[in-house]
């Protein structure tokens, strides 16, 4: 048995917990993201998803945010065509979070034991006729009841679709983490549409995306690229201060450095044996 599949698993699971972690910080205000991040422990950074994809579209306008297109003085047709933009990105990013939600309800308990070392494989069934999965493996994961097993499939097929998961996941993050960046170079202000960045000689370029292949309306293309212009804007470089305790650095550094050897554990020469506490 090779478990190839469960240790991708556990890449998947690391870039799910860390977009967790991000879906629950970007909602608040920004000088509370460093610790927010640090706060929420993995368990729930996990059931975030299912939380999140529980809201409405509206209902997931703060995760990037969205500001309501009066903020930047549109009326009539205009806004309702930044609406429609919002609500279609939103909708994209629900389902997505749906998905998520679903891979963590079917591989949860799977990743956790064989994270911890607990997983016992129970038995393998071979798939006939569906190209790419070879077999299911049973793991047993529930000490109270070992005869029911959670399955993980095995073949080319699941290698590939769990590392281009992971990719998306991890480029979900990477969109959360640079509109965050893009409001503090715009000194605040939330940009009306997504953008991504692209260096070039002038600088850092901006161009508009939209999730999940909705299409640019008019409106939000040439009026998102006037507000744009419009914008006040700063180069941001992102600096960590931080406090290094000398005294447990030395007690680490005293730790690794000494002989860790089992054949040097035990009394020392002429120390004498304590035979009772």
């Amino acid at each position: 048995m090779e478990f190839s599949e469960l240790q991708i698993i556990t890449l998947v699971f690391a870039a799910i917990e860390d977009l967790g972690r991000l879906l629950y910080a970007v909602q608040r205000p920004q000088k509370d993201i460093p610790r927010s991040l640090m706060s929420i422990t993995p368990g729930r950074a996990r059931r975030i998803f299912a939380k999140l994809a529980g809201r409405t579209p509206r209902g997931l306008w703060r995760v990037f945010p969205f500001v309501p297109p009066r903020r930047y003085g549109l009326r009539g047709e205009d806004a309702a065509a930044f609406e429609r933009y919002y609500i279609a990105t939103a909708t994209a990013t629900k389902q997505f979070l749906s998905f998520v939600a679903a891979f963590v309800d079917r591989q949860e308990a799977p990743y956790l034991h064989y994270l911890h070392g607990g997983t016992l494989l129970a038995g393998a069934q071979g798939i006939q006729g569906l190209e790419g999965i070879e077999y299911l493996v049973g793991v047993q994961t529930d000490p109270a009841n070992p005869e029911r097993l959670k399955s993980v499939p095995v073949g080319p097929l699941v290698t590939e679709r769990l590392l281009l998961f992971a990719a998306q996941v991890v480029e979900f993050s990477k969109i959360l983490v640079d509109r965050q960046l893009q409001i503090a170079e715009f000194v605040g202000t939330v940009p009306p549409v997504l953008l991504a960045a692209r260096p070039s000689a002038e600088g850092r370029l901006f161009d508009a995306f939209t999730l999940g292949g909705h299409q640019f309306e008019r409106p939000v293309e040439e009026r998102g690229r006037a507000i744009l212009a419009g914008l006040e804007r700063f180069d941001v470089q992102v600096n960590l201060e931080s406090e290094l305790d000398r005294k447990s650095i030395q007690d680490l550094l005293d730790f690794y450095t000494q002989d860790w050897r089992l054949a040097t554990f035990g009394p020392r020469a002429g120390e004498p044996v304590v035979t009772r506490e």
